[in-house]
């Protein structure tokens, strides 16, 4: 009985894993220009500095694909701290 219920779950394992290998590959080939244009779209009015940022570091592969790296990835970090804006007033501006 216990057998017979293993070789069923190696069976559905097996009918099942090569679906989830393909989705799991199709998700993570998401190019970079839908990235861009995900980013793009949430960054705004702070557009023209993230391709500022790329533009300045073309020329070095390690920094440019870092710099990628971090503006792809920023999606979802915000700040609302009265402390960052102060920061931002005082020292960038």
């Amino acid at each position: 009985m216990i057998a017979i219920n293993k070789v069923k779950t190696v069976n559905l394992i097996l009918r099942v894993l090569p679906y989830f290998a393909i989705i799991c590959v199709c998700n993570s080939c998401r190019s970079d220009l839908s990235k861009w244009e995900a980013v793009s779209t949430i960054a705004d009015d702070n557009k023209d500095e993230l391709e500022t940022v790329l533009d300045f570091y073309k020329n070095n592969y390690k920094k440019y694909e870092a710099a990628k790296f971090l503006i792809y990835n920023m999606g979802h970090s915000y700040t609302t701290s009265s402390v960052a804006k102060i920061y931002r007033d005082k020292v960038l501006l």
